[in-house]
């Protein structure tokens, strides 16, 4: 009988620590402190506008009125298994233009996206095909910016010279139709 109770109480340990750890692994990261707005992002795939499962990535808030600060630093973290990256609190109400949020790729501490811009620095340009060349484990990128022109987070171990190309007919033609 007390082998039965023991193996009962292994296996409730097992389901609960199982729970317990199916909890942890798909909440989401809360990115801000201040403020009574709260709104869910999600990581797109520019191409077909799908969540991108399970994929690391890089944001940051940067409307100028939120003071709060969380927001001086970038998050990183991955998406979870819907597409969800954080949820951010703010003093104000956000739109997608008041953040980035962009895949992360490549590994260590030095980084950078890009905007890709238009006329007069004024127009994003969304849809267009880019490469990056650089450095670190990822030499070359073949990419699309997203919705508000936005390159994916290039990181790389060492500070690097990085070259960017962009494709003008894909530009062109996303911006006829």
């Amino acid at each position: 009988m007390n082998l039965f109770k023991w193996l009962l109480v292994v296996v409730l340990l097992v389901i609960i620590g199982g729970g317990g750890y199916w909890y942890y692994k798909n909440t989401l990261p809360t990115y801000g402190s201040e403020g009574a707005f709260e709104v869910t992002v999600s990581l797109l795939e520019p191409k077909t506008n799908q969540p991108m499962t399970d994929t690391p990535f890089y944001l940051v808030v940067t409307k100028d009125v939120e003071t709060d600060p969380a927001f001086k630093k970038p998050l990183f973290g991955v998406t979870d298994s819907t597409g969800r990256a954080a949820k951010i609190v703010s003093k104000t109400q956000l739109n997608a233009n008041d953040y980035v949020l962009v895949q992360k790729v490549g590994q260590g501490e030095y980084g950078k996206y890009f905007a890709l811009l238009g006329t007069g620095n004024a127009i994003p340009l969304p849809n267009t095909d880019y490469v990056i060349t650089g450095c670190g484990d990822i030499p070359e990128y073949k990419g699309r910016s997203n919705r508000q022109g936005y390159t994916i987070y290039y990181a790389a171990n060492q500070a690097c010279n990085i070259k960017m190309s962009i494709n003008w007919g894909s530009t062109l033609d996303n911006l006829l139709h």
